[in-house]
């Protein structure tokens, strides 16, 4: 199964990072507005277990597309949050 492995942080200099990462050989996949809505049921058992379902849309100039997304409960591993997902 997929996973997520997620790390967030603040960027002081967007151009120079974006420059080392696509130097170490990155390349961008997307450049557009996301969009989520996250579901639940009524008694908001889904987020009470620590997963999400979530409609993810993609909106770029070329076009727009969307993905039904599940993501398991949340660990930690080597200090990085991770989860299972199925898109």
């Amino acid at each position: 199964m997929p996973r997520e492995v997620e790390l967030k942080s603040v960027v002081h200099d967007e151009a120079g990072c974006r420059r080392r990462v696509e130097n170490a050989g990155a390349h961008v996949v997307f450049q557009g507005r996301l969009e989520d809505r996250r579901y639940d049921t009524n008694d908001r058992r889904i987020t009470a277990s620590d997963e999400m379902l979530r409609v993810r849309t993609y909106a770029s100039d070329a076009d727009v597309r969307a993905t039904l997304e599940w993501k398991g409960p949340s660990r930690v591993e080597d200090g990085y949050k991770v989860r299972d997902e199925i898109i």
